[in-house]
C-alpha cells in the first residue's frame, strides 16, 4: 500500500493584546503571561492564565484567541471550536490589528483541522489583508491550496514563504511534497534536502524524502533514509512501515516482517497487512492468514483485498471449504468480482463438486463473456467429463 504524503501544519503563534488602555491592565497581564507559557510549551498553565483573564473580562475576544490556540495545540478540537467561534463572531471588537490577525490565523487553522479548506483559506486571505509579510501565513495558505488540489497556488504560497524567510524549513518541506505530487522528483529532492539541512528533526521530512527517492528509483538510498529516521526516533512507525514495504518489494521477507511488526507495535495496523504479504512471500500461509485476520479484526470497515488474500492462503493450504467461506464473505460486498468467483470455482473442483464449480464458472461468464480463464476451465471440464 502507498501512504499519503504528510503535510506540515505550522504553529500559528498568538500575539497578545499588548498594553491597550482600553483593556483592564490585569486582563492584559494574564493574556501576556499566557503567551509566555505557550512559548515554554506549558499549555496547562497558559490555560489557567487565560481563564484568569476571562474572569476579569469575559467579552473581550483577545483571551478567546489564546484559549482557542491552546486547545488546538492540545488536540482538543471541540473546545477550540467553541472559543474560536466566539472570536469569529466578535471580529469587530478587537482593539489591535495584531490580535485580530492572530485570531484570523487561528480560526483558519481550526477550519483546516476540520477539513473545511475553503473556509480556512477564506480566513487566511482575510489575515493577508492585515499582514502580507508573514511566512507562517503563506505556509498555511499553501496547505489549504494543496488540500483543495490547487498545486500551482500552493507552490506560489510556499515560494513566497521562502522569499520572506529563506530558513523556513516547513515551507521547503511542503514545497517538496507538491513537487512529489507533480512527479517533479529532482526538484522535490532539492527542496527536501534543503529542509533537512535546516532542520533534520522533522519526522515527516524523511517520509517525503523517502517517497521522492523511490520515485527516482533509488530504493537503496530510500532504505537508508528511513533507517536514519528510525535512528532518531526508534518508535517511528511510519518509517518502519515504509522501509518494510521496500524490503517486501525486494523479496527480503524476514527484514520486512521485522519492520512491519515494529510498525504494528507503534500504532500502524497496516503493519499487520504487510506481515501478511511477507509471510505469503515465504509461503508460510498459516502465519499469513493469522496476520491478515488480525488486520481485519482491527478495522472498522472491511478490506476486501485482505479477505481475498485469506482465501488464496486457504486454497494454498488445500483447505478449500475455508477458501470458499472467505470468498463468500467477499462476494457479499462485491458479488461481481470475477477473480474471487474463479477461486471459488477452483475450490469446488478440488472438492470434486463439479456441478457447483460449473455453476460458478457460468456466473463468471454471465458477468464477463470473454473471461479467458473461465472459458478455458469450462472447456477443460467438458473435455474431461467433469460433471
Amino acid at each position: 500500500m502507498k501512504l499519503k504524503v504528510f503535510l506540515i501544519i505550522p504553529v500559528l503563534l498568538i500575539i497578545s493584546a499588548g498594553c491597550s488602555k482600553s483593556l483592564p491592565k490585569d486582563y492584559v497581564e494574564h493574556v501576556n503571561h499566557s503567551q509566555q507559557f505557550i512559548d515554554e510549551n506549558n499549555l496547562d498553565q497558559a490555560l489557567i492564565e487565560v481563564e484568569e483573564a476571562l474572569s476579569i473580562d469575559s467579552e473581550a475576544p483577545e483571551a478567546y484567541v489564546q484559549k482557542g490556540f491552546i486547545h488546538l495545540a492540545k488536540g482538543e478540537i471541540n473546545q477550540a471550536k467553541e472559543a474560536l467561534t466566539y472570536v469569529s463572531n466578535h471580529l469587530d471588537d478587537f482593539l489591535e490589528e495584531e490580535s485580530l490577525y492572530a485570531g484570523l490565523l487561528n480560526i483558519g487553522n481550526l477550519n483546516y483541522q476540520l477539513e473545511d479548506y475553503t473556509l480556512a483559506l477564506d480566513y487566511f486571505l482575510k489575515a493577508l489583508d492585515i499582514n502580507d509579510l508573514d511566512p507562517i501565513l503563506y505556509n498555511a495558505m499553501g496547505l489549504c491550496y494543496i488540500s483543495l488540489g490547487d498545486l500551482e497556488n500552493a507552490k506560489v504560497a510556499y515560494s513566497k514563504a521562502i522569499d520572506l524567510d529563506n530558513e523556513n524549513f516547513y515551507a521547503y518541506g511542503n514545497l517538496a511534497s507538491v513537487f512529489l505530487r507533480e512527479g517533479e522528483i529532482k526538484r522535490g529532492l532539492n527542496e527536501i534536502n534543503t529542509a533537512l539541512n535546516l532542520n533534520s528533526y522533522i519526522p515527516q521530512f524523511y517520509l517525503i524524502k523517502g517517497e521522492l527517492l523511490i520515485g527516482d528509483n533509488r530504493s537503496g538510498e530510500a532504505i537508508m533514509n528511513y533507517s536514519n529516521a528510525i535512528g532518531i526516533w526508534d518508535t517511528f512507525g511510519d518509517a518502519y512501515f515504509k522501509r518494510g514495504e521496500l524490503y517486501l518489494d525486494n523479496e527480503d521477507y524476514l527484514n520486512a516482517i521485522n519492520d512491519f511488526s515494529y510498525a504494528k507495535d507503534y500504532g500502524m495496523v497496516e503493519g499487520l497487512l504487510g506481515m501478511g504479504y511477507s509471510y505469503k512471500g515465504l509461503q508460510q500461509y498459516d502465519q499469513a492468514i493469522t496476520a491478515f485476520s488480525e488486520y481485519l479484526a482491527n478495522l472498522e470497515s472491511i478490506d476486501l483485498k485482505a479477505v481475498y488474500e485469506i482465501a488464496i492462503m486457504y486454497y494454498q493450504l488445500e483447505d478449500y471449504n475455508e477458501a470458499i467461506n472467505a470468498i463468500d464473505e467477499l462476494l457479499k460486498l462485491e458479488p461481481n468480482d470475477t477473480e474471487a468467483l474463479l477461486i471459488k470455482a477452483y475450490s469446488y473442483e478440488k472438492l470434486i463438486q463439479y456441478e457447483k464449480a460449473l455453476e460458478v464458472l457460468n456466473i463468471i461468464l454471465s458477468i464477463d463473456p470473454n473471461h479467458e480463464k473461465a472459458i478455458d476451465e469450462v472447456e477443460f471440464m467438458k473435455d474431461n467429463n467433469l460433471r
